[in-house]
């Protein structure tokens, strides 16, 4: 077993694609608000001039805001593959950690972090390399997984709850010790595994779990989960503050 935020099993899961492939399958036939469509809609809503996505997987996002407009797009990933895929899309993406952005202070307007915080070994670390990256007002748009996300689930292998370094709970106590405002939009969604093997799939391609792939009993037919997510958006102050002051706001 391996911890979300375990620098070697981060690198050793995101070294291809294959897995977060897998994982993305079954979300083919959500049923609800689908939270890729609305953190697309939050990004455009404010209308950056400039957009730096953490961990940007595959590129599906970046290309989704360039082609609706933004025309500075950037993104970073400790994963050379992760990279290597986002520039065949065309585009601009580097190798680098988002505990040591390679950008000066203040010179980008909106930055994205998409399911990618939880695994940061030193999150506030990250949080403020973030906030000294964006420029004054400028905003961090976040997603991330409820504790009870696919619930339903891992109930069915003992493990009822998922203990996220950055999650839905405690996403927006964590932003508020960097930023000045932060705002939270909980998204519950459902989708249908069609049979005990899909399921298996979807365990086996789960870093942190994937140990539990022999733990699940056969399923008497198909399995109706919960996608629990959450989006936050926090936005930099204006001025220059502290982050221990920021903590104390809200």
């Amino acid at each position: 077993m391996s911890r979300l935020n375990d620098p070697a099993a981060v690198t050793r899961e995101y070294a291809t694609e294959v897995g977060l492939a897998t994982r993305r399958s079954l979300y083919e036939g959500l049923e609800g608000e689908d939270m890729k469509e609305l953190l697309a809609q939050a990004v455009l809503a404010l209308r950056p001039s400039s957009v730096l996505e953490i961990g940007p997987g595959r590129g599906e996002l970046g290309q989704r805001l360039v082609e609706a407009g933004v025309s500075d797009y950037r993104a970073v990933d400790i994963s050379p593959r992760m990279v290597q895929l986002v520039r065949a899309r065309g585009l601009s993406a580097q190798v680098a950690d988002v505990q040591a952005l390679p950008y000066g202070d203040g010179v980008i307007a909106c930055v994205v972090a998409a399911w990618m915080l939880y695994h940061v070994p030193d999150l506030d670390r990250a949080l403020a390399e973030i906030a000294r990256v964006l420029e004054p007002g400028g905003s961090l748009v976040a997603v991330t997984n409820s504790e009870q996300h696919l619930r339903e689930l891992w109930s069915l292998v003992g493990a009822d709850r998922f203990e996220l370094p950055f999650s839905a709970e405690n996403g927006e106590a964590t932003l508020l010790r960097h930023f000045a405002a932060v705002s939270a939009r909980p998204v519950e969604a459902w989708l249908t595994l069609p049979d005990t093997d899909a399921a298996r799939r979807y365990i086996s391609a789960s870093p942190s779990r994937a140990h539990l792939t022999t733990a699940l009993p056969d399923l008497p037919g198909p399995l109706r989960v919960g996608s629990r997510t959450c989006l936050f958006i926090a936005t930099r102050p204006q001025r220059a503050e502290s982050a221990g002051s920021l903590g104390h706001i809200g």
